[in-house]
């Protein structure tokens, strides 16, 4: 993983729907180099019983495009 240093930037433009430019803080975290793949997600749900938000509101989860595609990257997953 890589750190992300605390920081502020600038959220938003000129542009009518990003109007106005704002300052926003973000505290550091940490964020993976690489995508997570179809095979790590499926072992961390294994590992922890996670349930997506997809899963939870019963529309079409990672499961469907995971099926045959183990190295790619994982989708219709959340950070929350």
């Amino acid at each position: 993983m890589i750190a992300i240093p605390a920081g502020e930037f600038t959220m938003g433009s000129d542009v009518e729907d990003e109007r106005p430019p704002h300052a926003v803080f973000v505290d550091a975290f940490e964020i993976d180099k690489l995508e997570v793949t179809n095979q790590e997600f499926e072992r961390f749900v294994w590992e922890t019983g996670y349930v997506t938000s997809a899963e939870k509101a019963g529309e079409t989860s990672w499961r469907y495009y995971a099926k045959d595609k183990p190295s790619h990257p994982v989708v219709k997953v959340s950070w929350n």
